[in-house]
C-alpha cells in the first residue's frame, strides 16, 4: 500500500540522516516523500490532477536534494585541507 511505501522511505531517510546533512537535503527528502504520498493518493482516488501535483512535488524534492548534495560537497571541500 501507499502508506507502507512511505513508511519504508521514511525509515531510510531517518536512518541515513546525520549531522552532515544540510537543510536543503532534508527539506528535499521531505518534499519528495510528501509528493510520493500525494501521487499515491491521487492514483488511488483516480484524481489525475492530484497525482500529477504529487509527481511535480516529488521531482522538485529530488532537485532540492541534488542542490543540497552539491552545496554540502562544496562546503566540505572548503573545510578540507589540501
Amino acid at each position: 500500500t501507499a502508506v507502507s511505501r512511505v513508511m519504508s522511505r521514511w525509515s531510510k531517510v531517518t536512518t541515513h540522516w546525520s549531522m552532515d546533512m544540510n537543510m536543503d537535503q532534508l527539506q528535499g527528502r521531505m518534499q519528495k516523500i510528501a509528493g510520493s504520498v500525494e501521487q499515491a493518493v491521487g492514483h488511488a482516488l483516480g484524481n489525475r490532477r492530484m497525482a500529477i501535483s504529487g509527481l511535480t512535488k516529488k521531482l522538485l524534492g529530488s532537485a532540492q536534494m541534488v542542490h543540497g548534495d552539491v552545496k554540502f560537497r562544496v562546503q566540505k571541500r572548503k573545510l578540507t585541507p589540501f
